[in-house]
């Protein structure tokens, strides 16, 4: 696979990922060294754990395909498939991209703050902005769809997020359940991108938070045009 050129400054970042899989670039979005992250692909399932001897939670990465190209309007899905413990955050990001050691992306995360597990955040992340880097742009309430509490709905999820000229778009639901068509507002939301999110850059998978010695497993990763895979023609 060839390394895609923009990411080349991205290396800085990546030994917080480490062993990573070859068919993978990485980055991280927080920091925590000598904390990190091993991204290993088992089959069709991509593993994520935090090294036994990590002495903090806070660690967050990215990590999309080597052979990736920068787009403009781009559609990425995932299955968080499961975990060995709750408070972990996963999520997905796009048009991310770096020019001039600077990195940015769009973030669509899983709240972890006060346990509200079926909220999601839709932020920007500026590597420059650091400490400070994730900025929130809209946060969504999907108890409805989700559950929340010990009414939580359990794992595997699916989630597709999509950016379209300035508007970046989510739907996110139990696998056990049908695929909400976008729009569907229990299930997701969209908000307008700022005009200093419109340059290209790849689509991403995100995951933070994991705790000494825990995993979080994904699967059916995918990332492309808007309108392949995952979608729903409303």
């Amino acid at each position: 696979m060839t390394v895609v050129g923009f990411v080349a400054s991205a290396c800085a970042g990546a030994a917080v990922v480490a062993p990573l899989d070859p068919s993978f670039q990485a980055y991280a979005v927080t920091d925590n060294r000598p904390d990190a992250y091993a991204v290993t692909g088992e089959g069709e399932q991509v593993h994520v754990r935090a090294a036994a001897d990590n002495t903090g939670g806070n660690t967050r990465v990215v990590f999309w395909p080597k052979d990736e190209v920068p787009t403009t309007d781009q559609q990425v899905c995932a299955t968080w498939r499961s975990s060995s413990f709750d408070f972990r955050q996963e999520g997905l990001a796009l048009r991310l991209h770096f020019e001039e050691g600077d990195g940015q992306a769009i973030l669509i995360t899983k709240n972890v703050w006060l346990n509200r597990f079926s909220t999601f955040n839709v932020s920007r992340w500026r590597a420059s902005d650091a400490p400070q880097a994730i900025t929130l742009l809209q946060a969504f309430d999907l108890s409805n769809a989700l559950g929340q509490g010990d009414g939580l709905a359990p794992l595997p999820w699916r989630i597709c997020a999509r950016v379209v000229d300035a508007t970046v778009s989510f739907v996110v639901w139990p696998l056990a359940e049908a695929r909400p068509a976008w729009g569907d507002p229990a299930h997701g939301g969209s908000v307008a991108v700022p005009e200093d999110l419109m340059a290209p850059g790849v689509g991403a998978f995100y995951i933070g938070h994991v705790q000494p010695g825990q995993e979080v497993v994904y699967d059916g990763l995918a990332v492309g045009a808007p309108g392949a895979g995952d979608t729903d023609p409303t």
